[in-house]
């Protein structure tokens, strides 16, 4: 038994979970199973055990609902049963549902109870005995809180929502217990001028998580980052990979010593790190997966190899090269005490070791970019082409640097977005600033030295010497700044500035001191003396850009400063690609602190901006990016700015913001505050009148204002808002064929959307307004003449006359007006429009108006102007000056015709059909206009000898040939003839019914040109009705010249005729063809 106690103590965790929950799974499967049978006692009318029986059914499937994770269900038992993701809290449960199955009083329910029961003992065994419970290292994935919010990290998320209340408790941050996951520090700006205090440029905020039990019993020595995770090695020798909250992912390797470097590739897959102990550990992680929302990188919490390098002694960093996962021979490089530079290749069989530099020191910093490699030791930094093996530059150790054991060298690499690559050197009190360019031959050989003067030294400070060694590169400083502080960090900030974590010795002044008291004894008296130990002043934040020009400077309260050193500190930077801005993040790292400084975003500029009551600054700010607004909302920022506005009564500026940023749902107040301002006359205008559509109060009131201070804007607000129309009107019940049995109309069909609802009452302003036009004309004294508010009125008016189709009224209202009227081309369109012509007859006197002034007004419009003198224009006036006419030709006129744009086509067929050119104007109608019908006409119009030709040339279009088939039956076109000539290749739409119609039309022609007979006596009959009658009074059969008059029993036949063209040569008149037709009508 024993054994087995200690089998599930040293069990790893995943084995573990996996145990527990396939321990709960199993037991509520069987707890389900005891419920359903204890079911049956309802039938013995046991009521008490049948409802214990439900609970059990019931805290069973939400137990295997629980195990099973399922992504519908996670949300809603994650609210509801919150007890069940913490392991204590879920053993409680456990216990209670298994003493619940003992109630039951069932052989089964007594079996599932007493599992129940002891599957809750062994939750609660390995939460008090598994060591990875006891220490906490459980990761994110297998913690059940994952998604939890403590009462502390809610308070942190208020105060950074309200930095008001933030600033007021500032002391209280700067002594925050590290429980807290995340919590803001409370930094002190750098100082400002008089004139005003300056937007802070960064946020700093204390990482958690993990981190509160790892710094209880330990400390960190370096810190190394990806993009999904970060790996921190401590003073006592443990690699830990957490996320980059602070949650424990595992523990990767446990050094001796103290962990001095980690270094992560670009996968994320491949860690090295390096040890006093004189071991390098390169791990092999398993690929991490994404989930399937591809939200959330899920690494691998256990799993990999680890592979041990001994070096005998201290190494003081190790680096992967780049690209270390995809390349067949890895290899990383490290140093340290031994003063040799080693590159490691991993081979098939064996490692192959190469050492690239020795005896000038420790080498205490690495730094890999693609196939260059930089390293730091005493004597300076070197940068190596692994590449081609040769040696790039060197860069000579600052003057008057302290030893690396009390000042670190940092070295970055940085890509520039123009491609260009630069190195970071920070050094003591020193940043350098190195460019590599390609060149096309070496200036120097391996052994010589150069000094280049770089490009933005000011002329006061030191340049360094640079070594050039490579045919393919070289390298300029191009940038050398010197401080008043030592470099404990530096990170890339752009393209062309930097941070800088600066670290100043005890008793050096602090450029942004922290306000504080000065020691006091006992007696009251400043201590002074040797023996008193200066205090070590707060590291800072400092950007600046290449030239030395400070951006921002912060001071950082880290936890320890006090006893901590420049080699203390550890800055890394991280870039994420998907970010939505390409700024860094930066943690920094003291053995008792983690940081994260990143650039303030929109929530936290927004606030700022509140804090310091810059309504207009705050909402500029929020509008650069909207979508990233998080904290605060910006119909607030919108109402905050439009307060400030009101009570310094810009009311115009307020009017035009809320033109542009109000929210629908927010008018309606600003419209009623505007009211009680008395400034509806600066919201009007802008008021909406579809999406929102207001109460109709609102316009109303809008309308009664201007109607009492200013008729002007009253005639602009309803020309400007849509015209209330007659269709407006809601139904009424009389007459309606939708209204029930008691003539009562349905809700819905009275009811209309808000968006077509007329803006207001337009019968009764109607009648408000025809009130006061006839109060304001009874009390103008002239009578003739009126005042232009009244005019304005009276348009106001009219407008509504026109918009309830009053159209006589609004017309009236115009005319009467005169030169008042603001709208006379608006009277005239009513009179065309609506045809009021009768409206207007008696009031134009004609023979008073002068033609010379009506041409001087019509003169830039020229189709009235033609209209007015065509109707002047005496007919004939040729016969009166013909020399006038002489010179008019029709050549001129079919030229001046053609020369418009567009030419004037039915002027030009006109003219060439005067001119005897039919073909070409047949050509210019078919060709041109493209209408058959017209063609046809202009054929019967100019001769029969034309329908040849129009056949011919309408066989090049089928369109043609198609109109000409149906007209054929009316004209006389012969429909033979144009079949004939259809070529077999063109296909003519519903050529058979065409042909019908064809036939049926030529035999109803051929019915009606029968035969004309006419007597002696001058009657006249159609032959076919004259036979009808015969037969039917039953004569005897004979030829026609047997025939005999009905009406006086005349049987001589003068003549007969087949057509009535026929009777008309033969010597037929007129008026015997209109008796032969009366006649066959009376038939």
């Amino acid at each position: 038994m024993a054994t087995r106690i200690n089998n599930v103590k040293t069990m790893e965790l995943p084995k573990v979970l996996r145990l527990m929950r396939v321990c709960n799974v199993g037991c509520s499967l069987l707890q389900i199973i005891a419920g359903i049978t204890g079911l049956i006692s309802i039938v013995t009318l046991n009521i008490t055990g049948g409802l214990v029986s439900v609970y059990v059914i019931t805290f069973g499937l939400l137990f295997l609902l629980f195990e099973c994770r399922l992504t519908s269900m996670e949300t809603r038992i994650r609210r509801n049963f919150g007890f069940l993701y913490s392991y204590k809290g879920r053993a409680g449960f456990i216990f209670f549902i298994g003493f619940l199955d003992f109630g039951m009083n069932t052989t089964l329910g007594t079996v599932a109870g007493v599992f129940m029961c002891c599957n809750a003992l062994l939750n609660l065994f390995i939460m008090c005995q598994h060591p990875e419970f006891k220490l906490g290292h459980i990761s994110a994935s297998a913690d059940p809180t994952t998604g939890y919010t403590t009462g502390n990290q809610e308070a942190a998320t208020y105060l950074s929502a309200n930095p008001q209340v933030a600033m007021q408790a500032g002391t209280f941050a700067l002594s925050a217990q590290p429980g807290l996951f995340i919590a803001n520090l409370d930094m002190e700006p750098a100082p400002q001028d008089d004139a005003g205090e300056s937007e802070p440029l960064l946020k700093y905020e204390r990482v958690g998580g993990h981190f509160h039990t790892l710094l209880r019993d330990d400390a960190l020595s370096c810190i190394a980052g990806h993009m999904n995770f970060i790996c921190v090695g401590t003073f006592s020798g443990h690699v830990l990979m957490l996320e980059l909250n602070g949650r424990y992912i595992r523990r990767l390797h446990q050094h001796h010593k103290r962990v001095h470097e980690i270094s992560i590739d670009e996968s994320g897959q491949h860690i090295v790190s390096c040890s006093d102990d004189g071991t390098v550990a390169v791990y092999a992680l398993l690929p991490m997966s994404t989930e399937l929302d591809a939200s959330r990188v899920v690494i691998p919490t256990s799993g990999g190899e680890v592979n041990i390098y001994n070096f005998y002694n201290a190494v003081y960093s190790s680096q992967l090269e780049p690209g270390y996962a995809t390349k067949r021979e890895r290899s990383f490089a490290c140093g340290g005490i031994s003063g040799q530079l080693i590159v490691n290749k991993k081979g098939w069989i064996i490692d192959k070791e190469n050492t690239v530099h020795e005896g000038e020191g420790p080498v205490h910093c690495i730094r890999y970019h693609d196939h260059l490699l930089a390293w730091v030791n005493d004597w300076g930094v070197k940068v190596y082409d692994t590449a081609t093996d040769t040696r790039v530059t060197y860069i000579e150790r600052p003057p008057n640097c302290p030893p690396l054991e009390l000042c670190r060298a940092h070295l970055v690499w940085h890509t520039l977005t123009s491609g260009d690559l630069v190195l970071l050197v920070g050094w003591g009190h020193t940043l350098r600033v190195v460019k590599f360019t390609a060149s096309t031959s070496s200036t120097s050989s391996n052994d010589d030295t150069t000094t280049t003067p770089p490009a933005t030294t000011p002329p006061s400070k030191a340049t360094p010497a640079v070594v050039f060694g490579s045919a393919a590169l070289s390298a300029e400083v191009v940038s050398y700044v010197t401080f008043d502080f030592f470099v404990a960090g530096v990170s890339p900030w752009g393209d062309s500035a930097v941070c800088v974590l600066a670290f100043r010795p005890p008793g050096s002044a602090s450029s942004t001191p922290l306000p504080s008291t000065p020691s006091v004894s006992r007696q009251g008296q400043k201590e002074t003396g040797e023996g008193l130990v200066e205090a070590t002043p707060c590291p800072e934040m400092h950007v600046i850009d290449w030239r030395g020009t400070q951006m921002a400077v912060d001071m950082l309260p880290l936890r320890g400063f006090e006893k901590l050193r420049a080699t203390d500190y550890h800055a890394l930077c991280l870039t994420f690609p998907r970010h939505t801005t390409n700024s860094p993040v930066l943690f920094l790292c003291t053995p008792k602190d983690v940081v994260v400084c990143r650039v303030r975003d929109v929530d936290d500029r927004v606030a700022y901006a509140l804090s310091q009551r810059a309504y207009e600054n705050a909402l500029a700010i929020a509008l650069t990016d909207v979508p990233s607004l998080k904290r605060h909302a910006l119909d607030e920022l919108v109402e905050y700015y439009l307060g400030e506005l009101v009570l310094s009564q810009q009311y115009a500026t307020a009017a035009d913001v809320c033109r542009r940023l109000l929210s629908p749902h927010l008018w309606e107040k600003y419209v009623y505050v505007f009211a009680q301002k008395g400034q509806l006359s600066a919201i009007a205008k802008f008021m909406p009148t579809s999406n929102p559509r207001l109460p109709t109060s609102q316009y109303e009131m809008v309308l009664k204002h201007f109607l009492d201070t200013d008729p002007a804007q009253l005639l602009q607000i309803i020309r400007k808002w849509p015209k209330p129309r007659m269709s407006d009107r809601r139904p009424s019940s009389n007459g309606n064929s939708n209204s029930n049995g008691n003539g009562i109309v349905a809700a819905e069909y009275t009811k209309t959307a808000s968006l077509f609802d007329p803006l207001y009452d337009s019968s009764a302003w109607i009648l408000q307004l025809e009130t006061v036009v006839r109060r304001r004309r009874l009390a103008e004294t002239d009578v003739d003449r009126m005042t232009m508010e009244t005019s304005y009125l009276m348009e106001a008016l009219a407008e509504l006359y026109t918009a309830t189709e009053q159209y006589d009224n609004a017309l009236r209202i115009y005319l009467s007006q005169g030169s008042l009227c603001t709208n006379k081309d608006h009277a005239f369109k009513l009179i065309v429009e609506h045809n009021l012509w009768d409206s207007i007859q008696n009031k134009i006197k004609s023979d008073q108006l002068k033609v010379h002034a009506i041409v001087k007004q019509l003169e830039h419009k020229k189709e009235l102007l033609h209209e007015y003198l065509h109707s002047l224009v005496v007919h004939r006036l040729a016969d009166y000056n013909a020399e006038m006419y002489a010179s008019l030709h029709e050549l001129q006129a079919y030229q001046f015709c053609s020369e418009r744009s567009p030419p004037l086509w039915d002027a030009m067929i006109f003219i060439l059909g005067r001119m005897g050119q039919q073909k070409k104007a047949l050509d210019f109608i078919l060709t041109q206009l493209q209408n058959v019908k017209q063609a046809i006409q202009f054929v019967q119009d100019n001769g029969d000898e034309l329908w040849d030709y129009l056949v011919e040339i309408s066989l090049t279009n089928r369109g043609y040939i198609e109109e000409l088939l149906e007209y054929a039956s009316d004209h006389q076109i012969d429909p033979i003839k144009i079949m004939r000539k259809i070529p077999d290749d063109m296909e003519i739409t519903g050529l058979k019914a065409k042909v019908q119609q064809i036939i049926a039309n030529y035999r109803i022609q051929n019915k009606s040109t029968h035969q004309f007979c006419v007597f002696e006596c001058g009657h006249t009959y159609h032959m076919e009705c004259l036979e009808e009658k015969s037969m039917l009074w039953k004569q005897p059969p004979h030829d026609s010249m047997d025939l005999r008059c009905f009406q006086c029993d005349h049987s001589t036949l003068r003549m007969a005729a087949p057509t009535a063209s026929g009777a008309a040569a033969k010597g037929l008149t007129d008026q015997q063809l209109e008796l032969a037709r009366l006649t066959i009508a009376q038939g």
